[in-house]
């Protein structure tokens, strides 16, 4: 039988001071790193602090880690990769209309909140049936816009509250934060560069997207389907906002006990494919048509034929 020697109590407190003296000084060296890199970054590009904030956020970087695997949804064509590295470091687009279908002068920021093609709303319903299939995995009763409960008289505090017969949210599910409690989810995809959110603080933007889908949703949620509400937000640039982290947290310590993975694994995996689906859902934004839809001229082929003189 191997002897090992035995530590003093004084060995042991000797061997700990050592480990959190060379964790500390690794923290120390990693923040000066990336305070170097940044400051270099800032130094020669054309980006400013905001967006420089927002592609540095956790997550917004995850589909340049991964390995362009097809079969899970972790590939960009060339032209989309592009695209995608235009986006992130505001470079000049290239092959792109002078002007917007709508009439507006296209750029990068306007193709994110332009209407015309209906963009906003697929990139909305892509994130929502994403986050609903995970839900599924982890969760029961999972359900994709469910209609509210019917309301039968009841006031509210908050004039702004959806009182609407057809008032839906985007993703219920039963368990996910307490046994047995039906948890509602309400998606927001909002792009930050916009000239109305440009002078308010990201960390400020952030609040008030949730806050505005709270005051929507949330008071009758609790008080008439007895629930919990958590709006999910998440910028065009890949960031998402606080109580969308904390929801991301959950599901990921949920999802890495279902598949009995680790929980920093699932969790980048988790970032992963949110930040390629947002990606991906940008480069629609950029690349989609939005030509008016023309209705075919009705004639008759035999006549038209006849006068046109192409009757052999």
């Amino acid at each position: 039988v191997a002897e090992f020697p035995v530590l003093s109590l004084l060995d042991f407190s000797a061997v700990h001071k050592a480990a959190i003296q060379t964790k500390n000084s690794m923290k120390r060296q990693h923040r000066k790193l990336s305070d170097s890199a940044f400051k270099l970054l800032q130094e020669n590009s054309s980006l400013d602090s905001r967006h420089l904030d927002l592609i540095s956020a956790k997550g917004a970087s995850s589909w340049l880690t991964a390995l362009p695997l097809h079969d899970h949804g972790f590939l960009l064509s060339k032209r989309d990769f592009r695209d995608a590295l235009s986006l992130r470091y505001n470079w000049q687009l290239e092959s792109v209309p002078i002007n917007c279908v709508c009439g507006a002068p296209f750029s990068a920021d306007h193709a994110m909140i332009c209407a015309f093609g209906g963009f906003p709303t697929i990139r909305h319903n892509e994130l929502r049936d994403l986050m609903g299939s995970l839900l599924s995995e982890v969760c029961y009763n999972t359900a994709v816009e469910p209609l509210l409960m019917p309301l039968n008289g009841e006031k509210f505090q908050r004039k702004s509250t959806n009182t609407s017969e057809e008032a839906r949210a985007d993703i219920k599910a039963t368990g996910f934060w307490t046994r047995s409690e039906e948890a509602f989810f309400d998606i927001r995809v909002f792009h930050p560069q916009a000239l109305s959110y440009r002078s308010t603080p990201i960390t400020k933007v952030f609040q008030m997207q949730e806050r505005h889908k709270q005051l929507q949703y949330e008071e009758r949620i609790i008080n008439v389907d007895h629930g919990s509400f958590c709006p999910l937000v998440f910028s065009t640039t890949g960031a998402i906002g606080p109580l969308c982290d904390r929801f991301l947290r959950r599901l990921a310590a949920k999802l890495s006990d279902a598949d009995n993975v680790e929980y920093s694994t699932m969790m980048g995996w988790l970032r992963c494919r949110i930040s390629f689906a947002l990606i991906r859902n940008a480069v629609m934004c950029i690349r989609g048509s939005r030509s008016r839809k023309r209705q075919p001229v009705q004639c008759d082929r035999a006549v038209a034929i006849a006068e046109s003189g192409l009757a052999a």
